[in-house]
């Protein structure tokens, strides 16, 4: 159990002070507040004041209201307190974008990040650092929060415009691990990014499959080369991550006669699953062998110029346009939600995922997509097929054949509420119906015989089940 002290007695006074009296393990203290307080500002501190005595007596941590109420106090009271020997010291001011730097540092080499998942932290970093300047990590509070969003929606995207609702929740949800690591770290007591908007956000223009015939139309461009031609069929009938799962594919990679492919994911290697094996789809296969180039060994690699080129997406929306198709919004990934879909409608979630390299509850949340209206009358079009050859898609006769078997049921003390007795359960067995569905037990109509009702259903009676029950 833990000890309760008792409750520090305010000092008696008849004029405001600014001093407060209580008691730590017997001795007196006092502590000054340097200026006068009434009643109800002293109660207020000498509340805080006894939940920090009892954490000590008990070898506890303070709650996090009393360290955030630590945090709010002038330093000459925060150093009276921890004379007392109720706090840590306080630490020295630690500039916020110093702190991002040596964070990223050390995330760049302790978790063996991709290349570009490293860009993207100096990008969040840069962006942080423009906005706080020389503030300090123990003087942020929420309203900086909101306001370096707002500072983030304001400031020009890199294709025109201003910076995307789903660009601006990534650099905060980044800058918001970093306040998270301080937290942990004891050098601010609560994460002022906590209320900000962040995770990722589904564009609503990316919500739609990309059309096969739109890819093979850019495939078929004459501008598009062997190298152009696999790349397009890699994301779209593949779903390979781009830039990162191409840079090290080569030709010993992709088994076209045994119908898979092997990727080297550089994404996912430091959650320990460095390779996937995925089914090598048709058309993919169909392009990657026509484009193959001749003498090309195991060793090769398969796009062995696009693998270190520097802006793909600026090439491949100038394919898509000398091609005539307009370009999708974000481009690859687009592609690689597309295949994503398709094979949903052919396989278990929990493989696509598996060949995706993600899993199941990210495939279904950012992965799929909808098919667009001519899939939706495609599929009303079988319906309607159906119901026009008499399966509306219930259950037919044929499908659910009812056996009856006759099954001698045992003497039941109890009189059922039909007026049934135990003579008449032993001189009319019950029958039992089984259908490939369910097990049931069909009620008796008059003539001892299965009594089957008006909607299709067969009738139960509870004696009639209570005697089964008995009989297993």
């Amino acid at each position: 159990m833990i000890p309760t002290p008792k409750y520090p007695k305010v000092a008696k006074s008849k004029k405001r002070t600014g001093r407060v009296y209580f008691r730590v393990s017997g001795a007196r203290c006092v502590i000054n507040l340097g200026q006068r307080v009434n009643q109800r500002h002293r109660r207020v501190f000498l509340t805080h004041l006894n939940r920090l005595i009892g954490a000590k007596l008990s070898g506890m941590k303070p709650d996090k209201a009393d360290l955030q109420w630590l945090a709010s106090l002038p330093d000459s009271v925060h150093q009276q307190i921890h004379a007392k020997g109720l706090c840590d010291a306080r630490m020295k001011p630690v500039v916020f974008a110093d702190f991002l730097d040596e964070y990223f540092k050390g995330q760049a080499v302790n978790s063996r990040a991709a290349v570009s998942t490293v860009a993207r932290w100096q990008t969040a970093r840069g962006h942080a650092r423009e906005f706080f300047d020389k503030s300090t990590l123990q003087s942020l509070t929420r309203q900086d929060a909101q306001r370096f969003r707002n500072y983030l929606l304001g400031k020009a995207g890199q294709c025109g415009g201003t910076m995307s609702d789903a660009t601006v929740r990534k650099t905060c949800s980044i800058v918001s691990g970093a306040v998270i690591e301080a937290v942990k770290r004891g050098l601010i007591t609560s994460n002022p990014f906590e209320c900000v908007p962040k995770g990722n956000l589904a564009s609503p223009s990316s919500q739609t499959v990309v059309p096969e015939d739109e890819v093979m139309k850019v495939i078929d461009c004459p501008a598009c080369t062997p190298e152009d031609k696999m790349l397009f069929a890699l994301v779209r009938f593949g779903g390979l991550r781009i830039p990162s799962e191409i840079q090290e594919l080569r030709w010993s990679d992709v088994q076209i006669d045994q119908g898979l492919i092997h990727v080297h994911a550089i994404k996912t290697r430091r959650y320990g699953k460095t390779t996937r094996c995925l089914p090598l789809d048709s058309r993919l296969g169909v392009i990657l062998k026509a484009n193959k180039p001749q003498g090309a060994t195991g060793e090769d690699y398969v796009l062995p110029t696009l693998r270190s080129h520097s802006a793909l997406g600026v090439r491949c929306r100038r394919l898509c346009r000398k091609a005539g198709v307009t370009a999708w919004d974000k481009f690859f990934n687009s592609l690689r939600k597309s295949w994503a879909s398709e094979m949903t409608k052919v396989h278990a979630p929990a493989d696509v995922a598996g060949w995706l390299g993600n899993s199941t509850p990210v495939l279904v949340k950012h992965y799929l997509r909808q098919h667009g209206e001519a899939y939706t009358r495609e599929v009303g079009a079988k319906f309607a097929a159906q119901m026009r050859g008499g399966n509306s898609g219930g259950t037919s006769d044929e499908n659910c054949a009812i056996e009856v078997v006759p099954t001698v049921v045992p003497s039941v003390t109890a009189t059922s509420r039909h007026g049934w007795s135990d003579e008449t359960q032993d001189s009319n067995p019950s029958l039992i119906a089984r259908a490939s569905d369910a097990s049931c037990l069909p009620a008796k109509g008059g003539d001892g015989q299965a009594r089957r009702r008006s909607n299709g259903r067969w009738g139960t009676r509870t004696l009639d089940l209570t005697g089964v029950i008995r009989a297993l």
